[in-house]
């Protein structure tokens, strides 16, 4: 008997342990001057950041909207974290929204700044309230038990010194940026962090924190930026984080910061001005130790998990395939049963979790489609799908809508026509083509002949 209690007491134990997630995206504000685009996309790629990281998404909360006001946000790092979970349990929290500071009034800040993060609650003055000191963050992230902390803040979060260059002039490609930047009494359009102009040593937004380490997406004096298509530093740890798991390789925290910074400055090489520089914070063992990325191999990653679930959200209609198994080089066709008239949309994951759109593409860019059987590519489509490395198993998703929707051209920046971000295809890239390549068709040249027959004796 004693064993078996035992026993139970163990198996407790581990049903209580569990990993717990906290994803918090401002996607509005309740003065809406202060909103900023791109925020609900930061909210998916965190989701698929944290199931890399291996949290389970049944142990994920999410705020956004109005539920992430300062009084919500602190009660669920309460209830959710600080009396939800153990020692032995890892904690990733995730942030994005407008960062800021003011002049620190307890002298504990080296550059003589408090910083903060904003919350939907967010005032016209500081008195009206509606932002996170980082010395109350810092206050509730020390009272979680959990010896692995990892928290992600993409903001900025502090600043020294201003000039009159506004984000709003300048593009990402065809995508706006916008600084992350708050002052109080100001909208977005504001100056951003002049780097040039600051000589103040960073103070380390929740510098120190013993078994925490701290993913920051910019330098006191820099302002972090943001597009329609996310925020740069959150695109980057994404990007980095979804290469490693693909690759099933263990990057350390301090290996996927640089990775981001690559990215932010590749992706803003013509705007040098608004470049900024990700940081890491905090215990220098943790941030030495690899991240524990769950490898997205065969069906186990977030894309492949999310595209299953879509594949059985509508209603179904048939589709099939030239062939069950393909040798590199081979060709495929697909043929499906077009139920409506609409707009076609199909998606591959391959066996590294990568997500790529197959039609529409660029060889064929428009796809409005009658009701009716489809081969794809058919005769008249001027491109071929090809089987190309990894080996393993793939999955294909066919979507049929009666709205315009057209992934090739939308990519990340998936809306809707009023504006609204379509959650469910954040991931896919139109450029990856990795276990089918698109190509344009290799046609067949034209050949003449003639032949006469003739006897030499």
């Amino acid at each position: 008997m004693k064993k078996l209690l035992i026993i139970l007491l163990l198996l407790s134990l581990q049903v209580q342990a569990e990993d717990k997630a906290l994803i918090i995206g401002i996607t509005e504000y309740q003065q809406k001057k202060y909103n900023l685009k791109g925020i609900d996309l930061d909210v998916s790629m965190a989701n698929k950041i944290s199931q890399i990281l291996n949290f389970k998404p049944e142990n994920t909360k999410t705020l956004t909207g109005n539920l992430a006001n300062k009084a919500n946000i602190e009660q669920t790092i309460n209830e959710w974290l600080i009396n939800g979970v153990s020692e032995n349990d890892r904690v990733f929290i995730y942030f994005s929204g407008h960062g800021g500071h003011f002049k620190d009034k307890n002298g504990d800040e080296t550059d003589g700044f408090d910083e903060y993060i904003t919350t939907y609650d967010l005032g016209e003055k500081k008195s009206d309230g509606g932002y996170i000191l980082d010395d109350e963050l810092s206050t509730w992230i020390q009272s979680i038990p959990s010896q692995y902390k990892i928290i992600m803040l993409d903001s900025c979060h502090s600043g020294t010194a201003t000039r009159g260059i506004t984000p709003s002039g300048q593009q990402m490609g065809e995508n706006l940026l916008y600084s992350k930047k708050h002052s109080f009494g100001q909208s977005t359009q504001i100056n951003i962090m002049s780097k040039s102009q600051s000589t103040e040593s960073n103070s380390g937004f929740l510098d120190g924190l013993n078994n925490t380490i701290t993913l920051a997406a910019a330098h006191d004096f820099e302002a972090a930026q943001a597009s329609d298509k996310g925020s740069l530093f959150t695109i980057g740890v994404y990007k980095a984080l979804s290469t490693a798991a693909q690759q099933g390789t263990q990057p350390t925290a301090l290996g996927i910061v640089e990775s981001a910074g690559t990215y932010i400055a590749t992706a803003l090489e013509n705007d040098p001005d608004y470049i900024h520089k990700p940081l890491l914070f905090g215990d220098k063992k943790l941030a030495q130790l690899p991240l524990g990325t769950k490898p997205s191999r065969n069906s186990q990653g977030p894309n492949w998990q999310e595209w299953a679930k879509i594949a059985t959200s509508g209603m179904p209609f048939e589709s099939s395939i030239n062939q069950a198994e393909f040798n590199e080089g081979e060709l495929i066709t697909f043929t499906t049963n077009i139920p409506t008239q609409g707009y076609l949309n199909i998606v591959n994951i391959d066996a590294h979790d990568v997500a790529t759109i197959l039609y529409p593409n660029q060889f064929n860019p428009e796809n409005q489609i009658n009701a009716g059987t489809l081969e794809v590519p058919g005769s008249l489509m001027p491109f071929e799908i090809e089987a190309v490395k990894p080996t393993g198993k793939s999955l294909t998703v066919f979507v049929v809508t009666t709205n315009p929707l057209n992934l090739y051209k939308q990519s990340l920046n998936v809306r809707d026509g009023e504006g609204q971000f379509i959650e469910n295809f954040a991931g896919v890239d139109e450029h990856s083509y990795r276990s089918m390549k698109i190509r344009a068709k290799q046609e067949k040249p034209d050949i003449y002949t003639s032949s006469i027959k003739s006897t030499v004796k």
